[in-house]
Order: C-alpha cells, then structure tokens, then sequence
C-alpha cells in the first residue's frame, strides 16, 4: 500500500492507494476486494457460463488451438464472442472479440464491474469513448460502438492488427530515422485531435499501436480532454497520466504527488496551463510526444524512478540527460528536437505538435532545423531557478571542495545502492502458510537454499540473506524495497506443508514495471523438495535471461541427500543460523550446530551438512564463545575433512575450508587463496567479498579491504554487521566521513540504537567534535549492556574533564550492573582508577587499580601469552604507582604482539605502552612511538578509533606532555 498525499479543499490529506492482491495494478478506491477493475471483472464475467467449458483464465493465456486454426471462442459477452485478452489496466480489460451481428473482429473494451466502478471511472470511460468517436482520422482508432451490459460498461473499436510500440520500444532504441519518421506522423495525427478540440494527455508508448505494416495508430483516450470544456472528474484519487510520459505542469496540477514534491520544482510549471490557454494546454501532448520520442531513441523513459512520487520529484527537479550520452548514434539535431519537447517551461516547447511534425521532417529530409539548442549559461539559469538554495551552497562550497583529500573521496565509494541491477533480485522471506510455527524453519530453509542456487549463477546479482530478512513482516512496498537493495527483480513465496506433502508458491516480479515476469506452484512430497527448489532457480535464471553455463547446470541440478529426514534437519539448522546472523543470540548458533550434527548423522554422506558444521563450529571456536572452544576447533576439523573426503572441489566445501583457515588456523594467506577460488565459484555469494575483506584487512591491505567490502554491501546493503564492519575498515583508516555514511545508513535500518549512535559519537571524538559527540550519548548510562558503548560515554566525560559524572558512573556500573564476566568488571575497576588519578584522588586510584589488579594476575598467569590481560594489568600497576612494573608489563604486551597476525590489533599495543611511558615520566619515548601511531591505521584499546591530532589535544591522559616543542607539532598535525 502506498500513501499519497491529496489535495481537498485547500488542506492536505493522505490518501491510501491499495494494490491488486492477484496482479499488483492499482485498485479502485471503493474497491471491497482489494482487486483491480480488470481482475474484478475477469471474477465478474467467469460467473457467466463459459463455452465449452473454457473459463476466463484461459483468456490471457490462449494463443490457438493447436491446428493453425482459428482461434476457439472462450465466452459470450452480449453480441461479442471473447477470443483473446489483448490488454488491461487498473479500469478494465481490452480483448480481440468477434462482434456476432456483423461478423468482424473488433476490439472490445470493458470497465470494471459496475458497483465496484466510481462515477468519475464511468464518466472518464464514456469520455474516451466520445472524444475518439468524434475523430475520424486513419491513424486514430475509430469507436463502432458504446453501450452496457450487466453493470459493465464497455466500446468497441477498430482491431489494429500488429502490436504496442510499448513492446517495440522495450527491446533495443529503434534507428533515429525510423523513430523520427514515426513520431512525425503520431504528432500529425495529435495535431489532427487538437484542431477538432481534443487533447490526449497520455501519449506513452502503450497507447501508439503498430499494424502490419508499421504504421502508427493512436488510442486510448481515457484522459481526453475537449479544450473547451473543463473536465470535472480531473481530479480522481489517481495519478492522471503516466509519470514518465507526463508533462511537469500536468503532474503538479492532477497528481497528489506534485504537490508533495520539492518546493525548488521548476516555478514556471506551477503557474502553467491555465484552463482557458487552449495553446500552453496543447503543449502537454508535446511534451508526451518528446518522451516517447525520448524512450526510441534510447531505451528509456526521460525520467524514471523507482516509485511514482520519485519519478514525479525527478520530473519536476532534474533535466533529462542528453539523449546522446545514451546511444551515440544520434545525431546533435534531433537530440536538439528531442529536447525542445521536454522543456520543463511550456513557452519553450514547440508551439504545436505539428511545429514538432515539421522539424522532425525537415531532419529526415537533411534540411536545417528550426529549434536550437540551449546554451551552457541557459541551462544553468534554469537550474538555480528550480534549486536556488543548493545552488547558493555550492557556490559556497566550491572552495572546500577542492580541498577535499583523495581518501575522503575514496571513502564516498560504499554509499546507499542507486542504479537497479536489472539482473539483480532479491528473493524475500517465503511466508509459512502451514497454519503451524513450527514449520517456520521450513519456509526460511527453503529460501536459503533458492538463495544458494542462485548464488553459483554467474550472470545474476542475487542480493543475501541477511539483507532480505529485514522485509520480514507485510505489506511490503516492492518498488521501495528494489530501491533499497538496487535490484530490480523481486522474487515472494509461500511455503504450505500438510503431513509429508509440501506445496511453494513462487512468483517473479519486475519491481520497477510493477509486472509479474513468471510464476509457479509446486507440489511436492518433502522427500523431493529439492527439485522444486533446483526447478525454481532455473525457472528465475530463464525468466531474467542469463546465460547458464554447464557448470551453472549442474550446480542447480545437484541433489544433495537423498534422506528427506536428513534434509529437514539441514533446513532448522539453515533456518536457526540465519537468525543468529540477525540477532547474535549464540544459543541459536549451538542450535544450529545440534540441527547439522542430526543431518550428518541421519546421512553420513551429506557433504553439505558437514561443511555447514565446520563453519559452525569455527565460529564458535574463533570468538572463544564458551568453555566448549577447544572441542569446537576439534569439531571444525573433523566436520571439514569428511566433506573433503565426499565433495572436495564443491563451492561449499572450500567455502568451509576458507572460514576453518581463517578463523582457527589464523592463516590469513591460506584463507585469502581459497576465499579467491571460492568467488569465482559463488559470485553472488556476499560472504566470500566480506571475508577477503576481513583477511586483508588484518594482513593490512587497507585499500584491498576496502575495494572487497564494496563488491560485499553490493550484494547485502542492508546488512547491518556488514555495514559497521566496513565503517569499522575506514575508521581504522582514519576516513571519518566515510564511516560516518555507513553508520547513517545503518540508523536509517535501525533508527535511534544506542550502541549506532555511541559509535558515530566515538568519530565525532576522535574528530575533536565533543559537542556533537554529547548528543549521540545522551542515553548512555551505568545499565548499558554494550562495554564499547559505555567506554565511548566514559571517555567523553575524561575528554570533557568532567570527573565528578564519570567516577559516579563507574561506581554505579560497579554496583549495580551484572558483567558477562570478570575481565568486564576489572576493565571496569582500571577506568575508574584511571579517572581518579587524572582528578588527583591518588588513594581512590590505588584502591581500583588493586581491585583490578586482583582480577587480572590470576588471568595472565593462567594465559601468559594471552595479551588483553597483559594489557590491563600494565594499566592497573601504573595507576597503584608501580611504575616499573606496569612499563615491564606494557613491553612484554609488544613482544607477544609478533605472534599475533592480525595488524590492526598488534598497534594498540604500541599506543598502550606510549600512555603507560607518559605515567612513568619517559616522555621522549612516549613522543617517540605516537609519531609513528598517527602514521599508521589501527584499532586502539583507550579509544576504539585509532589517535588522532585531536586525541592528543584533549585527552588529560597526555597532560605531562603539553610542554614538550616535538608533542605540539604532532597535535597540529593534519590527519593521515
């Protein structure tokens, strides 16, 4: 549903715009069924009896009999037998038809049922009807007849033998020369219409008809209007016109989207088109007769967004692009042509449609043209009239921006999708109808494993999981959502299981067009689901024409157990691991592990099963989740050599073999060999970039991470671990407005999170920002459960110096709040004492640091070559005073830094001795190692971004300093 606003008696209401639940068209207003006027009168007319038992829905489908005969006859309507659905729309259906009495073939139109159709649906139908009976013209469809039967009004017309231009205008831009010849003889044939008083108002491709022999015909004149009368039924609930055909001055005085547009719309199309202009009205026509002139030349409509108010916003806001950047075929003239007709001012059209005719004439003939082309310093007029306050700031802005660095800039490449992939689609959470929520792991399973198929076709973007998820609850907008993800191909589904019988329903939508590009239902018993699945696959990789390779072939075919019960246990660990992907509650991660150790077990041969364990398992094994860590590695292991063993070339198998070297072996060089060969197996596959994306990353490949977590979030931007990780790569990088963009796109998924907004605040820090950052803490306090988020709002009230709010903090957390475990809490005794030494309450200090102290011995004695224990304990001794001790501690943290591969975690090390060195009064080396820490990208331990200029300019850690020529330049210092 999609809510427009609509003007009424002068105010401003929000109007509910309901789509067909069979075909996505636009509904009648009062419509009790939720179904557009064509589907309600295919219901209607299906009650009649049909001949020889041939129903309605055969209608759109029925081509012949097979023979080369003629075509049966599906149904009586009156004196009209119905052979064939030809068209339909939001009013009604248009059909080829036999008209009894007269023995011809004809069109027939018919609106929508009567009680279901509003007076004004009536009386536009009727006017169409009227204004194209008053034209006599051969390329103007001529009306035989108008009338009604039971309830439904219907004409008949002319049968134009051939197809839309529609049709034509969709595969390829047509020849220059053709598509001017053309679109002179269609402005005639409009010129025609205007000299005997009738304007169309929706010139489109859709309504220019082709015959046999290519001659254009021009119809459907549902929007007509006699130039001497002023309609009263202009303003229905609908759009009139269609949006990327419409003239700016239509779509602000008939849409309710014009008037919820931009107020830097073009101010010459607000005050156009007075009623009684007969001129400036016909120039509407004009306008549509450039956009479809516009859409041969190129392929496309001059404007086109992905829902109606943005193609209207784009309309009114933007100029089209140069028809000439699209195909170089066109010649500068007839773009000149093309454009003339799209002038956003009426006055700067053609006069007429036949003053267009006759140009367009003159460009077939060689001979000069009358229109000129707009001048640079015209164009730009134009512009700063529709937008003069943006137009004011980058006039402002031109100065900064040639400031701007090379990184800044790199860090704007991961922006918000734009451009629709036309081979991309997204396949959204597959609704349980199984009146059971049990049978939830089945749908989610379902669509995991559609996912995957689609995933190993390489001529196809498929957008993850993980990002689709978020589209869980209806009703969807699907043009919003294709947006959203930049694809422009939606797949929805239904999943329905009674017993062992199992019924998906699929259907393929074309999120831009709003058209239904395939459907399909499957019944199955669950012990052959899979080939539904591997049938569904195929059946959207034809629909969306890729080319499927033989290895893509066998890759849809491939079976992978023959044990349904095997397989139901893969499918609730599929559907458990997913939800752990959204929410991180690692019971669900052990379940699913239990699911696929189940499916392993029922069938030892499931070689997918097995590498799903062993991710599983590494998972687990790399984040030390629990006292299980060491088995968990075993586990990893063992799972990955028994799918070796079954399926070692497989893309799931080295898949797993990727994640076991990565996050139990630590063998970045290894993971990133096989991650490589992995992608050339998966290429939609977004785990694949975002691992090589983490393993260069930690081998310090900076500019690698980054280029691998772009190609990640184009096929997952609504991922939002994904996001932040890569905000996290950029921050590392010190490239703040970068990580910035990201984390607003994360709070545009999830508005107002608290741990978001600490981590956008930690930029604003590190950029010196403290004002700004206080806004993003506000809520911040002792209860919060994420440790980063609290340390991010303790280390604002030490850059502030406000000690008092933040030792009365710490102590609350202290007291009241219940830690995951003990290092939580003795990182929480070091803060304290660090704060106090920093207020000169040195006893306090002593006594939290002793606290920590207790806490942190036993861990490194337990784990000595463990460093984060090491860490703190440094920390610890230097605020008890025990200076030798805490630097002691501080360089052993360093030399176990060389066993640690990860390099954006061994530099911290380096920051903490420089804080431990400035305590200890050994400033030179303390000045020593930060100048080569604002050298280098990093993730520190005291402030999460790595030290920057600003850093050192607040903190009061770095006091002892401050006098000190060599630390004043590095606080001047731009940052790297």
């Amino acid at each position: 549903m999609q809510y427009l606003n609509e003007e009424n008696s002068g105010a401003m209401r929000i109007t509910a715009v309901k789509f067909c639940r069979k075909c996505g068209a636009a509904t009648p207003p009062d419509s009790p069924q939720q179904s557009c006027g064509a589907c309600l009168l295919e219901t209607g007319l299906s009650s009649d009896e049909p001949v020889a038992g041939v129903g309605l829905s055969a209608v759109a489908s029925a081509k012949s009999d097979g023979s080369g005969g003629p075509i049966p006859m599906l149904m009586d309507f009156g004196d009209y037998e119905l052979l064939q659905q030809i068209g339909r729309g939001g009013q009604g259906v248009v059909f080829r038809a036999r008209q009894k009495s007269l023995n011809r073939t004809v069109a027939l139109k018919v609106i929508s049922l009567g009680q279901w159709a509003s007076e004004a649906h009536v009386k536009r139908f009727r006017r169409e009807a009227e204004a194209a009976a008053r034209l006599e013209h051969p390329c103007i469809v001529p009306i035989y007849e108008v009338g009604e039967r039971d309830g439904s009004c219907y004409f008949s017309m002319k049968f134009v033998e051939g197809g839309q231009l529609d049709e034509v205008a969709k595969r390829e831009p047509m020849p220059p020369r053709r598509a001017a010849e053309l679109i002179a003889k269609v402005a005639r044939t409009v010129h025609y219409a205007h000299e005997h008083g009738i304007l169309h108002r929706d010139i489109k491709p859709g309504n220019i008809l082709l015959d046999a022999e290519g001659e254009p015909h021009l119809t459907d004149f549902g929007l007509a209007r006699l130039v001497e009368t002023e309609s009263t039924v202009t303003r229905t609930l609908e759009v009139l016109g269609t949006p990327s055909y419409m003239a700016p001055e239509q779509a602000r005085s008939n849409s309710p989207q014009g008037a919820a547009v931009s107020s830097g719309a073009v101010a010459s199309a607000k005050a156009a088109s007075p009623p009684n202009d007969a001129g400036l009205m016909r120039v509407i026509d004009v306008y549509g007769l450039g956009a479809v002139f516009y859409q041969l030349l190129t392929g496309q409509p001059p404007f086109a967004g992905g829902t109606t108010y943005e193609t209207i916003k784009l309309l009114l806001d933007t100029e089209p692009r140069q028809p000439r950047l699209l195909n170089p075929k066109i010649d500068r003239d007839l773009s000149t042509i093309c454009l003339k007709c799209l002038e956003k001012d009426p006055k700067r059209r053609y006069s007429s449609a036949l003053a267009l005719a006759e140009d367009l004439e003159r460009w077939v003939k060689h001979e000069p043209i009358q229109a000129r082309r707009t001048g640079i310093f015209t164009r730009g007029r134009k512009w700063v009239r529709r937008k003069p306050a943006v137009a004011a700031l980058i006039a402002s802005l031109v100065a900064l921006a040639a400031a701007i660095g090379w990184n800044v800039w790199k860090g704007a490449l991961i922006s918000p999708p734009s451009a629709l992939a036309t081979n991309g689609i997204a396949v959204l959470p597959f609704e349980n109808l199984s009146g059971n929520p049990d049978n939830a792991y089945l749908a989610e399973g379902i669509q995991d494993e559609i996912l995957t198929l689609l995933a190993k076709v390489a001529d196809l973007k498929v957008i993850s999981r993980t990002s689709t998820q978020r589209y869980q609850n209806k009703p969807r907008n699907l043009a919003e959502i294709a947006k959203q993800l930049a694809v422009a191909n939606i797949l929805e589904g239904s999943v329905q299981k009674a017993a062992d019988q199992v019924r998906v329903n699929v259907q393929l939508i074309n999120a831009q067009t709003d058209s239904h590009l395939w459907a399909e239902t499957y019944d199955r018993k669950l012990t052959d689901i899979f080939s539904a699945e591997s049938e569904i696959a195929k059946g959207i990789a034809e629909s969306l024409q890729a080319k499927l390779t033989g290895r893509d072939e066998q890759a849809l075919a491939a079976k992978p157990t023959n044990n349904p019960e095997a397989y139901d246990a893969y499918l609730r660990g599929l559907a458990f691991e997913a939800r752990y992907n959204s929410s991180h509650a690692l019971d669900l991660l052990w379940k699913a592990t239990d699911s696929y150790e189940q499916a392993v077990q029922l069938d030892p041969k499931f070689a997918v099963a097995w590498a799903r364990l062993s991710r599983a398992n590494a998972s687990i094994y790399s984040d030390r989740y629990d006292a299980t860590t060491e088995a968990r590695g075993e586990g990893a292991k063992h799972a990955l050599e028994n799918a070796q063993k079954l399926q070692p070339n497989s893309a799931e198998t080295q898949l797993a073999l990727g994640y076991y070297q990565f996050w139990a072996l630590s063998d970045y060089g290894a993971a990133k060999v096989t991650f490589g060969r992995v992608s050339n197996m998966l290429p939609s596959n977004s785990d694949v970039p975002w691992a090589l994306g983490r393993v260069t990353r930690r081998e310090g490949h900076f500019d690698q991470s980054v280029a691998y977590f772009e190609q990640a979030l184009a096929l997952d931007p609504r991922n939002v671990e994904l996001l932040m990780d890569a905000a996290f790569t950029y921050v590392t990088l010190r490239q703040f407005p970068a990580a910035l963009k990201l984390k607003d796109r994360v709070l545009d998924i999830m508005p107002n999170d608290l741990d978001v907004m600490a981590s956008k605040a930690n930029i604003h820090q590190a950029q010196g920002n403290l004002e700004d950052a206080a806004k993003f803490l506000s809520e911040i306090d002792e209860q919060t459960a994420n440790e980063d988020s609290f340390e991010i709002k303790i280390n604002q009230l030490r850059l502030e110096r406000n000690y008092g709010e933040a030792v009365r903090l710490l102590q609350a957390r202290l007291a009241q709040f219940h830690f995951a475990a003990e290092p939580e809490r003795g990182n929480a005794w070091v803060q304290l004492a660090l704060i106090q030494y920093l207020a000169g309450d040195t006893a306090g200090a002593k006594v939290s640091a002793e606290q920590a102290r207790n806490i942190f011995e036993p861990l490194y004695r337990d784990q000595p070559d463990n460093e984060p224990p090491l860490v703190s304990l440094s920390q610890a001794y230097a605020m008890m005073g025990k200076k030798d001790a805490a630097v002691k501690a501080a360089e052993r943290a360093t030399v176990l830094k060389r066993n640690n591969r990860d390099q954006t975690f061994r530099v911290p090390l380096e920051e903490n001795l420089a804080s431990i060195q400035t305590v200890a009064g050994e400033n030179s080396r303390a000045i020593s190692t930060i100048t080569q820490l604002l050298k280098t990208p990093y993730y520190s331990f005291n402030y999460i971004t790595p030290i920057t200029p600003a850093l050192l300019r607040l903190d009061p850690i770095w006091d002892p300093l401050r006098a000190d020529p060599a630390f004043q330049k590095l606080c001047e210092e731009k940052q790297h």
